[in-house]
């Protein structure tokens, strides 16, 4: 069959009444599909985000929310920490000025742990 054989019979089924009823059928089907198709897409895409949200981002946002309270719990230890170390860092600060530091424990082993030996140093 050639070419010009199946324009032919197209062109014959065509003018006949049941063929181009046929045609505008298998059109109108086509259509109605893609319609489906684009349907079934989106609900599709749907269907994808809502089990993106479900698995994927809802565990990662109550994550966060749980590390962002340790962090604020690490910082307020934190804060307290450096409230106590600067009142001791304030305490050993003034061992010098006092009365007692010749006999102060805490004197004596700062100094042994820093190699010095201030006892000889400032008596002389």
């Amino acid at each position: 069959m050639t070419t010009t054989d199946i324009i032919l019979s197209i062109i014959n089924l065509m003018t006949t009444g049941g063929g181009l009823a046929a045609i505008l059928a298998i059109r109108q089907t086509l259509k109605k599909g893609n319609i489906e198709v684009k349907q079934a897409d989106t609900q599709a895409n749907t269907d994808l985000m809502k089990a993106f949200e479900d698995h994927i981002l809802q565990p990662v946002l109550a994550e966060c929310q749980e590390l962002r309270k340790k962090n604020e719990e690490l910082s307020r230890q934190l804060g307290l920490t450096n409230r106590k170390l600067d009142r001791l860092s304030r305490a050993v600060e003034r061992i010098p000025e006092c009365d007692y530091a010749r006999q102060c424990p805490v004197s004596a082993e700062l100094r042994r742990a820093s190699g010095g030996n201030r006892e000889h140093d400032s008596s002389h």
